[in-house]
């Protein structure tokens, strides 16, 4: 296996286990982070209900 130590993981635990030097987390961030979730539902039960036609 190689090692990727140039790819930032990004954690997001309550606990602070692991520091995210380069990410700092904002309420906007969440809240854009909430609505693509729920645009991207939408998207896929419209793709199910179109793709029998």
């Amino acid at each position: 296996m190689q090692a990727m130590g140039h790819v930032p993981v990004i954690s997001v635990n309550p606990a602070g286990l692991e520091s995210n030097p380069g990410l700092t987390y904002s309420m906007e961030m969440t809240t854009k982070g909430v609505m693509a979730l729920l645009y991207g539902d939408l998207l896929m039960n419209v793709l199910y209900r179109v793709r029998p036609y």
